[in-house]
C-alpha cells in the first residue's frame, strides 16, 4: 500500500476481532482482521479527522476513591468497604517537571515547593478546586474518571466481532464499517 499511497500517508493499522477462538488450529488461531488506513494527504487529513470516542465502562484506571467530605481511599481500602456509591474514582498523575521554574508557596499552612507542570497560578487554581493529592513526598493531580466519561478509540477494536447473519462470505460487521465512514 505504501507504493500506492506513499509511506508518508500511512495513518494506522487497525486490528478488529472477527471471531472468537472456539475452534483450535494446528498453530495459532486467527481471530482478527486488519484495516490499513492511509490518507491521500496526511497534513490535510489532520484537520478533518474526528476522533471516535467510546464510553468508559469500568474503573480500571482508578488509583484512589474520594467521598463528598474529602476522605480518600486507596484501591485496596475501597474494595473492603460495603458502600461503594458515595465515592468517586480518580487516578492521580505526577505534577513534577524538572526543567520548569521552581515554585515555592504556602497553602493552608502547608509549604509546597518544587518544579511542576503548571505555574503558581495554575497550581493555586488546582488547589482551590481540590484537585491536588498530597502524598508523602510530593503532590499529584487528581483526574476524576467521570470528568472524562469517554475515551478515544485506539487501533485495537476488541469490542466488535464478525458480521451476524452473513449474506456474503467476506461480510464485515456494520459497526466496523460505520467507524470508517
Amino acid at each position: 500500500m505504501d507504493e500506492v499511497f506513499g509511506a508518508e500517508n500511512y495513518v494506522s493499522e487497525i486490528v478488529f476481532t472477527k471471531t472468537r477462538s472456539l475452534v483450535s488450529s494446528d498453530f495459532i488461531t486467527t481471530i482478527s482482521d486488519y484495516i490499513l488506513w492511509y490518507t491521500k494527504d496526511r497534513d490535510l487529513a489532520k484537520g478533518k479527522m474526528r476522533k471516535i470516542l467510546i464510553p468508559r465502562v469500568d474503573e480500571s484506571l482508578a488509583s484512589h476513591y474520594e467521598n463528598h467530605v474529602g476522605e480518600i481511599l486507596s484501591k485496596s481500602e475501597y474494595s473492603k468497604i460495603p458502600d461503594y456509591q458515595n465515592y468517586r474514582p480518580f487516578m492521580s498523575d505526577n505534577l513534577v517537571r524538572t526543567p520548569n521554574p521552581l515554585i515555592s508557596m504556602n497553602w493552608q499552612g502547608i509549604t509546597i515547593e518544587g518544579r511542576y507542570r503548571t505555574s503558581e497560578k495554575g497550581l493555586t487554581r488546582a488547589l482551590k478546586a481540590q484537585r491536588i493529592l498530597f502524598t508523602k513526598n510530593n503532590i499529584r493531580y487528581k483526574f476524576f474518571l467521570d470528568d472524562y466519561s469517554a475515551s478515544p478509540l485506539n487501533h485495537l477494536w476488541s469490542d466488535v466481532i464478525g458480521a451476524q447473519d452473513l449474506t456474503y462470505v467476506v461480510q464485515t460487521n456494520i459497526k466496523v464499517i460505520q467507524r470508517c465512514i
